[in-house]
């Protein structure tokens, strides 16, 4: 029973180590998507910025190159072209950027995903051995109430049993003695008439002799 306490409460503590480790996991995994998020917003942000900075410098100039000559306006259409095409670039940069940091913001969510789920199989293959072992641990429980049960009613008898043997050694022991007085009463008894008899005897041999010599002596 100790040790599927002990197992239980060390199944407890990695259970609360894990769920730690998770939240912990998460967090640094929010905390890259949303600074991705803000990069992104950022490269976006900067984009626009510069294509309505590099229109409104652009137009700004061609309406006063306008004014001055036609190959001024040439040159500011030919510097537009260079802006639409240096925009394009940017453009295609920002569109492989975005492409790049949307493909690493799957991976980390896939990565992600996988990780809970691996954890949510372990937490429940380590659920079914905490209830395999609290089931086991009830049932071990069950038993040792039934053994202890038991164990007092052995104990009850085997105390009715000695009591039952004190009380016949007691009465046996009893009787002993009483047989024993009564049989150095005997022998008492015995020896006081053996004596009273030879005593009898005796005076009864005395007074023969006595009548006898008598008898002789009258002859004479």
């Amino acid at each position: 029973m100790r040790r599927h306490e002990s197992a239980i409460d060390k199944l407890e503590s990695e259970l609360r180590q894990v769920e730690d480790d998770k939240a912990s996991e998460v967090k640094k995994r929010n905390d890259v998507i949303r600074k991705l998020q803000s990069d992104l917003h950022q490269i976006e942000t900067f984009s626009d910025e510069f294509v309505k900075r590099t229109h409104a410098e652009a137009n700004s100039q061609e309406v006063s190159d306008k004014r001055n000559s036609s190959s001024k306006v040439e040159q500011l259409q030919r510097e537009l072209t260079l802006v639409n095409n240096q925009l394009a670039v940017l453009r295609e940069e920002h569109r492989e950027n975005e492409l790049s940091l949307r493909k690493r913001k799957f991976k980390i969510e896939t990565e992600l995903e996988n990780w809970l789920q691996k954890y949510d199989q372990d937490m429940g293959e380590r659920q079914n051995e905490y209830e395999q072992i609290f089931s086991d641990y009830k049932e071990e429980s069950s038993q040792l109430k039934e053994l202890e049960d038991r164990f007092q009613e052995v104990e009850v008898r085997y105390d009715n049993i000695m009591e039952e043997r004190r009380i016949a050694q007691e009465q046996q022991e009893q009787a002993e003695r009483e047989h024993q007085t009564a049989v150095r009463a005997a022998i008492t008894i015995q020896a006081y008439w053996k004596s009273f008899k030879c005593r009898k005897a005796l005076k009864s041999k005395g007074k023969k002799k006595g009548a006898k010599g008598g008898k002789k002596k009258g002859k004479k």
